[in-house]
């Protein structure tokens, strides 16, 4: 296999390693706020109570699945950055493919991550953050309330850990915000 197929042939797979990695995002976001809110419901109809301390648990692990897959998305959105800049400095005259006024910033990744960052996908994980982080305070505060209530103190402990929890992962957006 000669190089350029064998890059040709990366550049490929990585493309559709990025719109999987999508649709297991666009995937997670609906399946798990819509089975989160189904479990919730039960929750509420038929008073089960045990179920909040496996909510944040569900909550939790659909986030970072959210956040993996979209670090997989920007990982692969950056080698295939370098793919195509390697590609449009082997047919310019210059060494660097963003002084060449031919090729200039060519390339869909290039295009994306203007400024060195891939700024499209913020947005979504802003909202997504919002979205699971809400379900999971809701969890939270609910089971703190019914739990008080009943003056159940091993649960009460376990709903004041998942609110210490919620509050280290509120701590660890703001500090990935501010890094961005």
């Amino acid at each position: 296999m000669l190089k350029e197929d064998f890059v040709l042939e990366e550049y490929k797979s990585l493309r559709e390693e990025i719109l999987a990695k999508m649709e297991k995002n666009f995937k997670t976001l609906c399946l798990g706020v819509g089975g989160i809110t189904v479990i919730l419901g039960f929750v509420f109809e038929y008073d089960i109570n045990e179920l909040f301390f496996v909510l944040p648990l569900l909550i939790v692990a659909n986030a970072y699945r959210y956040k993996a897959e979209t670090a997989s998305i920007l990982n692969a959105g950056e080698y295939i950055r370098k793919i195509e800049n390697s590609i449009y400095r082997q047919n310019s005259s210059f060494s660097e493919c963003d002084t060449d006024k031919a090729f200039g910033d060519l390339g869909w990744e290039n295009y994306l991550q203007k400024d060195g960052k891939r700024k499209i996908y913020r947005p979504h994980g802003y909202t997504a953050d919002i979205i699971f982080g809400s379900l999971y305070f809701l969890c939270v505060i609910e089971s703190w309330e019914r739990n008080f209530r009943t003056q159940k103190y091993i649960t009460i402990f376990f709903t004041t850990l998942f609110l210490v929890i919620g509050l280290l992962w509120v701590c660890l957006i703001f500090v990935g915000l501010k890094k961005k």
